[in-house]
């Protein structure tokens, strides 16, 4: 099977209360974007909006192909290793690693090391995979 042909990763804090500079603090590393609620945010996809939620993230390089483990390793080395410091910040927010996967082929695969797995979970970040498809895709037969 093929590897995932393109891969993004955000390390994101979320929350009605999330202070980007608070959480720059705490986690050792400035936002690449943040805000706060009540913020007008955009344009994006929808033109620009009122921030329903504060958000503090950090984005690591775009990969192709995709490589999980290097977006982990890149996201984790930018912040602090202190657990107490991750455990205070996810008391209070939420914490994702959001990754959007794109696809050359309607059957491609990654994995995420064991590794990666425990670093994000002793930190309390939850992995976030959005799938993008290049077109409708058609399955062979007997698949």
């Amino acid at each position: 099977m093929p590897s995932v042909a393109h891969g993004e990763a955000t390390l994101r804090v979320i929350g009605p209360d999330v202070d980007p500079d608070d959480v720059a603090r705490m986690l050792g590393c400035a936002a690449d974007h943040g805000h706060t609620r009540g913020d007008t945010v955009g344009p994006g996809l929808v033109g620009e909006r009122v921030a329903r939620a504060g958000l503090w993230s950090i984005r690591a390089a775009s990969r192709a192909p995709a490589d999980l483990d290097a977006s982990v390793a890149e996201l984790l080395a930018r912040t602090t290793a202190d657990l107490t410091a991750w455990a205070a910040v996810g008391a209070r927010h939420r914490l994702d690693l959001f990754c959007a996967l794109m696809l050359d082929e309607w059957n491609e695969g990654i994995a995420l090391s064991a590794a990666s797995m425990r670093a994000l979970g002793e930190r309390g970040i939850v992995l976030e995979l959005d799938v993008y498809g290049s077109e409708p895709a058609r399955r062979p037969e007997g698949v």
